[in-house]
């Protein structure tokens, strides 16, 4: 009885990581282009810091966001902000 109560946690347990490692491999860093803390502060224009992590959850759910955000809505952002 306790056996295969072991076998199957053993089981689970596998099942578990390899779950995770699936969701871990199908989560990259998003593709962003760098910027220098110089070029920022002289742009005088505020910035978003997007941090990523592999193994995070909200990460996973929230990349394709990121990506999806339209680039003219930045700038609709910027010139109100400049106002």
């Amino acid at each position: 009885m306790i056996g295969k109560a072991l076998l199957a946690l053993a089981v689970l347990m596998a099942d578990r990581r390899a779950s995770a490692y699936a969701l871990y491999v199908r989560n990259p860093p998003p593709s962003v282009p760098t910027l220098s803390a110089d070029e920022t502060a002289r742009s005088g224009k505020p910035v978003v810091v997007k941090l990523h992590a592999q193994w995070c959850a909200v990460c996973m759910l929230t990349k394709d966001v990121w990506t999806d955000i339209n680039p003219d809505i930045l700038v609709e952002i910027e010139s109100t902000a400049a106002h």
